[in-house]
């Protein structure tokens, strides 16, 4: 995390271990909600509020990708919402704790091990392939569909079954859930960032801003 500076990405300030036995990180203290606890509280939020929150967190994401590091566990539990007063809806991501540089020679967990939170995973993270930057895009596809509707692009009785349907089927779209979606153009905007072939997706986290704020330019409501 010390890697990243940006001001969509939580600060880090200093590191260590007391007496050699308890390690600690000292990060800048954020005064405001995860975007999980206000879904939770207030329901699905406008398509031009959830539009800027994804924009803010792409770019916070390029810094860090930029930097070697890639999240892993992008959700709206690990995004909180600050309220300043030159910008309201101000994002930071944060909690990198399952973090992978990009040029670590050594892995968080075993090969196979799928790391993450399982709604939010990609297809190739479900299988225990390595994460990398569309990884990230992937999840933050999945928290936009989220934010819009209040559910999850899929559902299932059972751990099994949905994932299962992550990894064969498409996901269902945000107009089939609110119509009041259709034609907006978030279709393809999430369609795009949940493809299962990463090579599908939106490449880079600027790319998938750029997609972003071009559709919330062309919003007038």
């Amino acid at each position: 995390m010390a890697r990243v500076e940006h001001p969509n990405v939580v600060t880090i300030y200093d590191a260590g271990s007391l007496n050699a036995k308890q390690p600690y990180i000292v990060m800048e203290y954020l005064r405001g909600d995860s975007l999980g606890d206000l879904l939770h509280l207030r329901g699905p939020i406008h398509i031009k509020s959830a539009l800027e929150i994804v924009s803010q967190c792409c770019n916070g994401l390029e810094a860090a990708h930029k930097a070697g590091v890639i999240h892993r566990d992008i959700k709206p539990d690990n995004v909180v919402i600050l309220d300043r007063n030159e910008h309201r809806d101000w994002v930071k991501l944060v909690d990198f704790g399952i973090a992978r540089l990009v040029d670590a020679t050594e892995k968080v967990t075993a090969d196979g091990i799928a790391v993450g939170t399982l709604d939010y995973m990609a297809p190739e993270q479900l299988e225990g392939h390595q994460a990398d930057e569309r990884s990230d895009l992937y999840s933050l596809s999945v928290l936009l569909f989220e934010s819009l509707t209040g559910k999850m692009p899929y559902e299932a009785i059972n751990t099994r079954a949905l994932i299962v349907k992550q990894l064969t089927e498409r996901p269902r779209l945000p107009s089939q859930v609110r119509r009041d979606l259709q034609g907006s153009g978030i279709d393809t905007l999430i369609e795009k960032g949940m493809s299962r072939n990463p090579q599908e997706r939106f490449q880079s986290a600027r790319e998938f801003a750029e997609a972003a704020n071009h559709l919330l330019g062309k919003l007038t409501v």
